[in-house]
């Protein structure tokens, strides 16, 4: 991280904004993200966003939708939430809480992050994390933690996960970094909250503290990508688990739960509250009213159930006769009631995931219920995310790294649970060629989808290294 702000501090104009901004600049799409429009708005006092607001938009009946600004002519602000003549932004304010505020300040007040910063900092940060959870897993799941395997497990599941897909640097223009920062620092938040619960039921004595830093986490996820708080399942065999304890007094118990329900509940309260004041609803995040496609009637139904399977976990990918070889695939259902379909790759075409599926059945009897059902809900989890994702908006490749690396943690939780009770020497090894071939396979089509066209690399970005991995299979300038 330092060695990230030293090297900034030699090309301010990309790493950072001079602030403040003229209103002109503010109202300029491009100039300016939304992300410094809601560092303005919160320096100002308030949670509306500070740009010109087209006045038509108060006199049509419906302003979210795209053949009204047609038809009368209105200037609209896209992907910003509009309600009641005022423009807000429905992406998470985390990354401006954690990340623009403190450089704002110790900058003295001049200087606030660019985009490109806002998401490196996160990709840093999201690193780490996954680092640490990955490393948890494997202290709570094995007795004896083989070192190499561990770190190459991290490595390919870096790449099976599409991990570096979260962060967009598009040969200097980075404007799409909106869509991809509040999911970096989502997912960051999510991991810790994990490796944190993790901690706790690992060491009792300090349980306490790792509770609390738990609950930071967990306010964190949904001020930053709420459909992420799905990752809360995980942890409740562990926090049942520890409630259960019999060597533990029930005060003890009830009191290591308490600063963290404590800071829970004032974090509710306080993104309950965000929401009321923007738009008259506790639970409303603003998606409902976003400047792009009328989403205010999407609901959560049945007939979402099969299509969601489908598309998440089935979906075919496009294959071509030179690397990258494979990218997301669209499939037209005629029963489809999503709202967009901008392309996937299926979770079950990539074979490392498999271990996620079939890590559950694998035990015997007397096994640690705890570890058994935290290996277990990674599937409906995961699932369960895909029915939530297609049902409020519909599929995106922009969407890959949240599925997958849900799937990339479930897996690498069931190697080790089936390696802890594999029973013998022999099957111990069968298992670890198996998640050694097929690891490998995932990485290299996560690597191939880090390419694909809707919103993947480029030659040029990332300081030319997506370039030099096309040379390497001998590609050239495309």
């Amino acid at each position: 991280m330092a060695a990230f702000f030293i090297a900034a501090s030699f090309d301010l104009e990309r790493y950072y904004i001079s602030y403040p901004l003229s209103q002109d600049e503010l109202n300029s799409m491009w100039d300016t993200n939304i992300y410094t429009r809601l560092f303005d708005a919160f320096r100002k006092g308030q949670v509306y966003l500070d740009v010109y607001v087209d006045p038509k938009l108060l006199q049509v009946d419906n302003p979210w939708s795209s053949s009204v600004w047609n038809e009368y002519g209105i200037e609209y602000r896209w992907d910003h939430a509009y309600w009641d003549g005022k423009y807000y932004c429905y992406y998470g304010a985390a990354p401006v809480l954690l990340v623009s505020f403190p450089i704002y300040f110790l900058s003295g007040m001049t200087l606030i992050p660019s985009l490109l910063t806002l998401q490196a900092v996160g990709m840093i940060l999201a690193l780490a994390s996954f680092a640490l959870l990955v490393y948890e897993i494997a202290r709570f799941l094995s007795h004896d933690i083989h070192w190499p395997s561990l770190i190459f497990l991290f490595v390919m599941g870096l790449f099976a996960s599409v991990f570096f897909s979260m962060m967009t640097f598009k040969e200097g223009y980075y404007h799409e970094g909106v869509y991809h920062t509040p999911i970096i620092y989502g997912q960051m938040f999510a991991d810790i909250f994990l490796a944190l619960s993790l901690m706790a039921y690992r060491d009792r004595k300090h349980s306490l503290y790792y509770l609390a830093g738990a609950g930071i986490a967990i306010v964190g996820v949904v001020s930053s990508r709420p459909n992420l708080a799905l990752y809360a399942a995980f942890a409740l065999p562990l926090y049942i688990g520890i409630l259960a304890d019999k060597d533990e007094k029930p005060s003890r118990k009830a009191l290591s739960f308490l600063p963290a329900g404590l800071i829970v509940l004032l974090g509710a309260v306080g993104v309950c509250y965000y929401n009321y004041i923007r738009f008259g609803d506790i639970l409303e995040f603003g998606q409902s009213y976003q400047m792009n496609y009328d989403q205010r009637f999407l609901t959560y139904s049945a007939n979402k159930l099969l299509p969601s399977f489908i598309h998440f976990f089935l979906q075919s990918p496009a294959f071509y006769d030179q690397f990258p070889f494979i990218s997301c695939g669209v499939w037209r259902l005629s029963f489809d009631d999503g709202l967009y379909f901008n392309g996937y790759y299926g979770l079950l075409l990539s074979p490392f995931f498999y271990f996620m599926v079939i890590g559950p059945f694998i035990g015997k009897k007397g096994d640690s219920s705890v570890a058994r059902w935290f290996v277990a809900l990674f599937l409906p989890v995961a699932f369960l995310w895909a029915f939530t994702t297609y049902s409020k908006a519909g599929i995106c490749f922009r969407y890959v790294p949240e599925l997958f690396h849900i799937a990339t943690l479930g897996s690498i939780a069931s190697y080790y649970l089936m390696m802890e009770h594999a029973e013998t020497p022999r099957s111990r090894t069968n298992i670890s060629k198996a998640a050694l071939a097929t690891s490998v396979l995932s990485a290299f089509i996560g690597l191939c989808l880090a390419f694909d066209g809707f919103d993947g690399w480029l030659p040029g970005d990332l300081f030319g290294i997506p370039e030099a991995i096309k040379e390497a299979w001998w590609v050239f300038n495309v």
